[in-house]
């Protein structure tokens, strides 16, 4: 299949009948208290276990910490127990804090050692992220223990360490941070997207999977694959998935990183559900019948940001397995940016400029933002102009647009990445894109063009 362009379209404004919100007519959602109406939701188009058994001396074994369970909302160690089987047979993921400080998101419970047969935990093999071989972990050396972010045992803490006092320390030092843009946004009439509990995304979740129901009673053969930011519901073999749901990790911890958001921290409004399809003819009748969209046969994938702060995003395979998982990343990086601190909506170039430069850097073997870069750069050097991107409010009615956007971005990002994210910040505190580039790169629109047109080789470079 050849490679579909990116396109933005805004569906019309949501129906608001008493406490419900109507997306379409089977994503129909209850807006509670947390929730935050938007005028319109978003939509947009685009062209393997290892051995349990291996010995080692488990992390944290000389602690001294004795488990409690007299923490608000905590397990007792036996309770705890139960529930962690429960969490390696449904392959949950936990997020560990040691009483030294270190940490591991989204572990794998390999095993488990309990101190008799129906005894508290003893010791967990843990497959983490970051380290090549499987760890153990002395449960009495466990500060903290979360299973799909919901805190289930914690131990007091009688007297402050150095390394708790520093975490305390900087746990304010974000408090306040957050509170100071929260200010601004406000103060611009932007409203930020609020700080949920963990029962709030557990019925996010709930919600995606009864969605998730209804899906697989329409189309027979949908499966669904989890990690601990994305549901992945698809037709498309077992087998075959787990590179995509890996780019879908990879982007959500490059953004992280990039906005400094601690890795764990939640993003989405419970999870990003993502619903995949082998076939274009069923994604455009999924688009028909749940959210009342017909798509043109050149639709490769939408995103839906829903009023309340839930993802949906749809797409199908097509023939190019690179192209699809640049799509996926492109597409989701759109739903991470709705859910990003506030409420207010990227420029059209920046948001598809940054969904192009992070497809181009998580998907390399896709030659797609590339082939666009080279036709935008011949474009632009027959006409020494930008064409009007910059000014566009939906740039895919422009040709060879999207070139534009990620080269300009990838500018940008290499010049500075944090005055980069100032940019960014400042937009969704609600500031014209102008005035943050002048905020946070000490540039006028002028000097950004001129600047990147002689990088390209074209120093009469006009917007």
């Amino acid at each position: 299949m050849s490679r579909v362009r990116f396109h933005r379209y805004w569906l019309g404004l949501p129906i608001v009948v008493g406490s419900f919100v109507s997306i379409g007519p089977l994503f129909v959602q209850a807006a509670d208290s947390s929730s935050t109406t938007h005028s319109s939701a978003d939509a947009k188009t685009a062209s393997g276990n290892p051995a349990a058994g291996a010995k080692s001396a488990p992390e944290g074994s000389n602690a001294d910490a004795k488990p409690s369970s007299d923490s608000p909302g905590g397990l007792a160690p036996a309770e705890l127990a139960s529930r962690l089987e429960t969490a390696k047979e449904q392959e949950e993921r936990l997020d560990i804090e040691l009483r030294s400080g270190k940490s591991y998101t989204r572990c794998r419970l390999l095993r488990l050692d309990r101190a008799g047969e129906s005894g508290p935990p003893k010791m967990l093999r843990l497959e983490t992220e970051d380290a090549r071989k499987p760890i153990s972990i002395d449960f009495a050396s466990i500060r903290t223990l979360s299973i799909g972010r919901q805190v289930m045992y914690e131990v007091p803490i009688d007297k402050k360490s150095g390394r708790d006092m520093k975490l305390e320390k900087e746990s304010k030092a974000a408090a306040e941070a957050r509170a100071q843009w929260v200010a601004r946004a406000e103060k611009r009439g932007v409203a930020p997207w609020p700080e949920l509990t963990s029962e709030e995304h557990k019925a996010a979740i709930e919600e995606n999977s009864r969605q998730i129901e209804k899906i697989k009673a329409m189309f027979p053969g949908m499966e669904v694959s989890e990690t601990s930011e994305f549901t992945f519901c698809s037709n498309i073999p077992r087998n075959q998935v787990g590179p995509y749901i890996a780019s879908l990790d990879k982007m959500y911890d490059l953004l992280c990183r990039m906005y400094g958001i601690k890795k764990g921290t939640p993003v989405w409004r419970g999870k990003c559900l993502v619903v995949a399809f082998i076939e274009q003819s069923q994604f455009a009748d999924f688009e028909k019948r749940f959210f009342q969209l017909v798509a043109p046969a050149n639709i490769y994938g939408l995103c839906h940001q829903i009023p309340t702060g839930r993802v949906v995003m749809a797409c199908y395979r097509g023939n190019d397995p690179n192209d699809f998982a640049q799509m996926l990343v492109h597409e989701t990086s759109h739903g991470f940016n709705f859910r990003y601190r506030t409420q207010q909506h990227l420029p059209s170039w920046v948001d598809e400029g940054m969904a192009e430069w992070i497809g181009e850097t998580l998907v390399p073997k896709s030659t797609s933002v590339q082939r666009s870069e080279q036709a935008s750069l011949r474009a632009m050097k027959g006409t020494h102009g930008m064409q009007g991107v910059l000014d566009s409010k939906r740039i895919a009615e422009i040709p060879d647009s999207y070139g534009i956007a990620s080269s300009l971005t990838t500018f940008l990002v290499r010049a500075d990445q944090k005055k980069y994210v100032d940019f960014i910040n400042g937009i969704k505190e609600g500031k014209r894109w102008q005035e943050s580039l002048k905020d946070s790169y000490h540039a006028t629109v002028e000097q950004l063009v001129t600047a990147y047109g002689r990088s390209i080789g074209i120093p009469d470079l006009r917007p």
